[in-house]
């Protein structure tokens, strides 16, 4: 059991670097669909073969299904994407609640966490903002969960592979929303979509191998 995890973590792994060399920056296609879904869709399988909780079985298939729909151009399927990583999200954060603290973290860095989070994502809001259009309330919505996400984490103790994970998953949404919203098209552009595509597999990556 434990090799076939092994193998099927290292091709998820391979495909995700493959598409951010090869397919990310490729105009849409079915191609470039199944190369961005299958490396989440690999891990959720991983999950599943190594006996993980249901809840982060759901989390990555959620995200995978939000990884096909992002690949597509049109609002109907980026609010369907959205609506899955939304989903993605609460799995994670009832996931997080339900799993028992590894160790116990006081209650001075929990209440830095909550402070610095609420920070970071009412200056995101800040910056997004004006940008948003009809998009205001979705993203508004997105950018609380994500901030709960972060913060709900926290309760599972100082598992340090677990919070950089998370901490990955919100700096790639984060910058995601700018790339989309914020930054209009040249070299920061291109850039940031790499950024936001590694940081947002290494995230899911970790998440899944904390719980190993």
């Amino acid at each position: 059991m434990e090799n076939i995890t092994s193998v099927s973590l290292a091709i998820a792994l391979l495909i995700a670097i493959v598409y951010g060399l090869f397919w990310l920056s490729q105009a849409t296609s079915w191609t470039r669909t199944v190369f961005k879904t299958l490396p989440v869709a690999l891990l959720t399988l991983t999950a599943w073969i190594g006996g993980q909780p249901m809840l982060l079985i759901a989390a990555l298939g959620l995200s995978a299904v939000g990884d096909a729909f992002l690949s597509t151009k049109g609002e109907k399927s980026f609010l369907a994407g959205l609506g899955a990583f939304l989903t993605a999200h609460l799995a994670y954060i009832a996931l997080f609640l339900l799993k028992p603290a590894s160790n116990s973290i006081s209650s001075g860095t929990y209440y830095a966490v909550w402070t610095l989070t609420c920070l970071l994502i009412v200056l995101a809001l800040i910056s997004l903002w004006r940008h948003l259009a009809r998009m205001k309330i979705p993203v508004l919505i997105y950018t609380l969960i994500i901030g709960a996400m972060n913060i709900t984490a926290w309760t599972t103790g100082q598992n340090s592979l677990l919070l950089v994970g998370v901490g990955f998953f919100l700096f790639s949404d984060l910058l995601l929303a700018h790339r989309i919203f914020v930054w209009q098209e040249g070299k920061i552009k291109r850039m940031a979509s790499f950024a936001v595509w590694y940081s947002y597999f290494a995230a899911q990556l970790i998440i899944l191998h904390s719980f190993f």
